[in-house]
């Protein structure tokens, strides 16, 4: 990240220019076959990945709260011994890698509710590349490395900013440009990764 590029230039005193090159898809997960929608009655929220102490509850807590129509869902390994109980609230476990895309496909939208600190600051997320390719409407917190998805995703910076994206994203029929979307995450593979640095150990 452009975060950790900074970090180490200011704390090395690094003289020389840093190529940062940012996290992708991978290739595989990009060949794998996606089944037909079959979202739950009940508008559901839906984030993957590991659930740790930069997890935004109250947040989540609060949307809950606002909004008893709404489920949310967490798939993922729990790195938190904190875990606020709530009846739509739902821990899933972790899932293989090869079930996210169904997982995805079954939500209503995908979210990203981060704490930012600096080692979210220092974080190219994996995981919005992999939202992007589903096509759902997608909000994550704003900070520096977000924004580059600004195009794909819904970024927030309060509590009001995520409800907007629940009242008109997910209680509303809001469908995203999903065929531009997954052009954008197939434009940003692993394999695109390798091309970018062979071409930039090439020119030293």
């Amino acid at each position: 990240s452009e975060w950790l590029a900074k970090t180490i230039t200011n704390r090395y005193n690094v003289k020389r220019r840093i190529n940062v090159v940012n996290n992708a898809i991978s290739d595989s997960f990009t060949g794998l076959s996606k089944t037909v929608s079959t979202q739950h009655d009940t508008p559901t929220l839906t984030y993957i990945g590991t659930i740790s102490e930069w997890f935004d509850f109250d947040l989540i807590l609060h949307a809950l709260e606002k909004y008893p129509q709404i489920e949310v869902r967490l798939y993922g390994p729990i790195r938190t011994p904190y875990i606020p109980s709530h009846e739509r609230l739902k821990i899933m476990g972790s899932i293989s890698h090869d079930k996210i895309i169904d997982t995805m496909n079954e939500a209503s939208g995908l979210i990203m509710p981060f704490v930012v600190n600096d080692l979210i600051l220092s974080v190219n997320p994996v995981k919005l590349y992999e939202y992007i390719y589903s096509g759902k409407p997608i909000a994550a917190v704003k900070y520096g490395e977000t924004e580059k998805f600004a195009e794909h995703v819904t970024l927030y910076e309060t509590k009001e900013d995520f409800y907007r994206f629940i009242e008109t994203c997910i209680l509303k029929s809001y469908k995203p440009n999903a065929t531009k979307m997954r052009t954008f995450a197939l434009s940003n593979t692993w394999s695109k990764r390798g091309d970018e640095i062979v071409k930039i150990i090439s020119s030293r």
